[in-house]
């Protein structure tokens, strides 16, 4: 169940991330501007223009490999956290509320988009939480096991 679990979430963080990557890299301009109009991220905009997409494709390149999954998971809960904080900050502070969001994302609100957010990064970090026990409760294939056991009883005998 856990497999399905993740592979489905997987998907589905795939599907926002590559997205929302590739729908800021096709819109560059209009994204960089709306982080120049951002108070808090004008001074940023020229690294964040290329690192937040290039990030959100290292989510979705994690994610894609079963390998990396656990990564991808926390990673995933790393961006969403700093978007939900960037939001909220914005909801608090700001007097213009610049919005370079495409496809379903623009038709949220500002409050729709936090909580939007929040939802993903719990969800997220559940995943994540989720693949780290599933990598840690592995079976370890230990072939003394059976015969240690009847040693420690005591027993020498060969099974």
């Amino acid at each position: 169940m856990r497999k399905i679990i993740l592979s489905l979430t997987s998907a589905l963080f795939i599907l926002l991330f590559a997205y929302t990557a590739i729908d800021k890299l096709m819109h560059l301009r209009l994204f960089y501007q709306n982080l120049r109009e951002s108070i808090l991220l004008q001074p940023l905009a020229p690294i964040l223009g290329l690192s937040i997409p290039v990030m959100e494709l290292a989510v979705t390149a994690l994610l894609f490999i079963p390998m990396y999954r656990s990564k991808g998971f926390l990673l995933a809960t790393f961006l969403m956290l700093l978007f939900s904080l960037y939001v909220g900050y914005m909801l608090a502070f700001a007097e213009h509320l610049p919005c370079s969001c495409g496809g379903l994302i623009s038709t949220m609100t500002w409050q729709q988009h936090l909580l939007f957010n929040l939802f993903c990064c719990m969800i997220a970090f559940a995943c994540w939480r989720l693949s780290i026990q599933r990598s840690n409760t592995k079976p370890h294939c230990n072939t003394l096991d059976a015969s240690s056991s009847t040693i420690r009883a005591g027993k020498a005998e060969h099974l």
